[in-house]
């Protein structure tokens, strides 16, 4: 009996009576392939950074930071441990979650080109106050603190928030500490 419901129940999925899941069912792309732009390496995503903050280019620099889909997709359902299930949250409470990190992240991005835009850094020394952590979603290097170099030769130490890992590709979950 079990074996014919199953059969019905596949055959009316294959002849198209049951729809496809609605897009906000399907998984996303950044779900599927890891992010969408960013970088490769640490190393590569903060000379990007570093270019970014150069040129003045708050369109770059945004670009280096998760999307809204991503995080909704990728970040706040992945933030469990390995082999969990992903994170179920209210609409309400995910909308606002987002808001709360991406207008932080906001102020954080102006901060940084008025303090940094249009100078010459090099980095000196690169290590996470929180260290690495698997998620089942994404790996995160926890609050990033950069040692820079000036063209003038002053040092100084700036405290960022984190880092995701999706397949194979890195970006920024905010640039203001969490």
């Amino acid at each position: 009996m079990y074996r014919l419901a199953a059969t019905a129940l596949l055959a009316t999925v294959l002849v198209g009576a049951i729809p496809p899941p609605a897009a906000a069912e399907r998984p996303s792309r950044e779900a599927r392939s890891g992010f969408q732009g960013g970088a490769r390496s640490v190393p590569e995503l903060l000379e990007q950074f570093l270019l970014a903050l150069r040129e003045k280019d708050r369109a770059a620099l945004r670009k280096l930071r998760i999307t809204e889909t991503e995080y909704r997709r990728v970040i706040l359902p992945g933030s469990v441990r390995p082999g969990e299930a992903p994170r179920n949250m209210a609409p309400d409470a995910v909308t606002f979650l987002w808001s709360s990190l991406d207008v932080k992240s906001g102020h954080r991005e102006r901060a940084l080109l008025a303090a940094l835009g249009g100078r010459r850094l090099a980095v000196r020394d690169v290590s996470f106050a929180r260290g690495e952590r698997e998620y089942a979603g994404y790996k995160a290097y926890s609050q990033l603190e950069l040692k820079l170099a000036a063209d003038g030769g002053d040092e100084q130490t700036l405290e960022l928030g984190s880092i995701a890992e999706v397949g194979g590709r890195l970006k920024f979950i905010s640039y203001a500490r969490e």
